[in-house]
């Protein structure tokens, strides 16, 4: 696979009842550029793992990592970016899912505004039914910039809503 532009880090730990929801949500992107999905199982007890093997037997972009041991969403978060090779990188879990134009939209911002490093959005929230509860839910914040006091706000005060 030639170099991507976007590499999607999706983390799973027992997440059978969405994951392919989560995975097809980020297969269907409408942007037309090179992706790579680097997804790591974090040793479900579900039918994760067969259900993301699956894909990823069918689609030579994605990575799939299984470990046999729970180590943990932070390794399994490290271990995924070290792998990846795109200029942007994207952090996802096992129950999120993205509207066909998110990555479109967020890598056109990226690419327009290169002095922007970091961009994010609103979210909606989707119950067990798969009934969104909550539409549109703002960020905490508003910010164009990030200085010295806004990155120690991040680190105490994390506003950037998953999965951007």
């Amino acid at each position: 696979m030639k170099q991507p532009l976007v590499s999607i880090i999706l983390t799973s730990y027992n997440f059978e009842s969405y994951i392919g929801q989560s995975i097809s949500s980020l297969l269907n992107q409408s942007i037309n550029t090179t992706i790579e999905f680097i997804i790591v199982d974090d040793s479900s007890k579900d039918r994760s793992p067969s259900i993301i093997k699956d894909f990823a037997s069918h689609h030579e972009n994605i990575t799939f990592i299984h470990h046999p041991i729970n180590k943990g969403a932070s390794y399994s978060i490290n271990e995924a970016f070290a792998l990846a090779r795109g200029k942007y990188l994207c952090r996802f879990d096992g129950d999120d899912s993205w509207d066909v134009d998110f990555l479109k939209k967020m890598v056109a911002i990226l690419e327009e505004h290169t002095e922007v490093g970091l961009a994010y959005c609103n979210c909606s929230y989707i119950n067990l039914n798969g009934e969104i509860t909550n539409r549109d839910v703002p960020t905490r914040r508003k910010t164009t910039s990030i200085i010295a006091h806004e990155f120690n706000d991040l680190l105490t005060d994390y506003y950037i809503t998953a999965p951007t």
